[in-house]
C-alpha cells in the first residue's frame, strides 16, 4: 500500500502527510528538491487512493445516493465479514 505514482499537476490529496511535517521544514532551508523533469509532479500512494475512494463513496450516500448498501470486509489471515452492522459478523 506505501508504493507511490507520479501523476502529472499538483494536487491536494486525502492522506497527504507533508502540512503535519511543518515542524521539521523549520530544520531545511526552505526550498524544494526536485529530480530533473519533475517540478509539476505528485505523488499518490495506493493508500491515498483508496481513502480518496472510499470518501467521495460516503459523500455520495449522503448527497441523495442513500440506497446504496455498505459493508465492511476486514482481512488479514482471516476474512471477516461485517456487513451492515446489524447482525453478527
Amino acid at each position: 500500500m506505501c508504493c507511490s505514482q507520479p501523476i502529472q499537476g499538483k494536487f491536494q490529496i486525502k492522506g497527504d502527510k507533508t502540512k503535519e511535517m511543518k515542524t521539521l521544514m523549520k530544520f531545511g532551508d526552505g526550498s524544494d528538491q526536485f529530480l530533473q523533469g519533475e517540478r509539476n509532479l505528485t505523488y499518490v500512494s495506493r493508500m491515498q487512493c483508496l481513502q480518496a475512494a472510499i470518501d467521495q463513496q460516503i459523500q455520495d450516500m449522503a448527497n441523495g445516493a442513500g440506497d446504496r448498501k455498505l459493508g465492511l470486509v476486514a482481512f488479514n489471515n482471516e476474512v471477516t465479514v461485517l456487513g451492515d452492522g446489524t447482525d453478527q459478523p
